[in-house]
């Protein structure tokens, strides 16, 4: 059961972070707004804009995909539990590798951002 909460505190700080990118992506598309509004525009200033908006956009799908990654193996530690299958061995194993295989995926995209 901890291992399960473990796995829940890390989903819920990725669904935070979730959101915390979209408001902050929110913002950037108000500047950006705000820079295409002006009577002249500096073209420089709303090009890197632009692209601030794009790298958050990625971050916001990262942090989706990792609480949703999360919520996957938090259903899936739970389906082990209730059905038994924690105490197979060869059920238990696989599944381990499994997670074991996914968290070094999300290891892996969080250190490319």
């Amino acid at each position: 059961m901890k291992s399960m909460e473990r796995i829940a505190f890390q989903g819920q700080l990725a669904a935070r972070m979730g959101l915390i990118t979209n408001c902050y992506l929110q913002q950037t598309l108000g500047v950006l707004l705000d820079g295409l509004q002006k009577s002249e525009p500096n073209i420089d200033s709303i090009t890197q804009i632009v692209r601030d908006a794009f790298a958050i956009s990625t971050k916001a799908l990262d942090q989706g995909a990792r609480a949703g990654a999360f919520h996957h193996l938090i259903r899936r530690r739970a389906t082990m539990y209730d059905t038994g299958l924690s105490e197979y061995r060869n059920y238990t194993s696989s599944i381990m590798s499994y997670r074991y295989q996914l968290m070094v995926c999300l290891v892996r995209s969080l250190k490319k951002t």
